[in-house]
């Protein structure tokens, strides 16, 4: 009961503090962020697994960039075990599995100008 009173004391001589909400422009930023960050872990993970699936497959990597140009070449080249399912036995390319490079791009926010 006690807290009670105080709060009503507080806010009663202005000294209860006000809680802060973004913007909505900053809380879409924010969102777009989060959102971004879950995209690139998932496809760091994507990446990870066909690592892992070459080593195990004893698939020689002899490129630094295994989603490059050359990667990907040896990617669609590659014939894997009778462990995986006929449809699983090459690997996708980097660009049909969305792994390639690209220049990133960001959502217009308000307030952007058109280009």
């Amino acid at each position: 009961m006690t807290e009670a009173v105080d709060l009503v004391d507080m806010f009663r001589l202005g000294r209860l503090p006000e809680a802060w909400v973004a913007p909505p422009g900053l809380r879409q930023t924010r969102e777009l962020v989060r959102y971004r960050a879950k995209l690139v872990a998932l496809r760091s993970g994507l990446k990870a697994q066909v690592h892992s699936v070459s080593a195990k497959e004893g698939v020689s990597v002899p490129m630094t960039d295994l989603f490059g140009a050359v990667g990907n070449r040896l990617l669609n080249e590659v014939p894997f075990g009778p462990g995986l399912p006929d449809q699983g036995r090459g690997l996708p390319s980097a660009s049909a599995a969305g792994l390639e490079k690209k220049q990133p791009t960001r959502p217009r926010a308000p307030g952007d100008p058109q280009t």
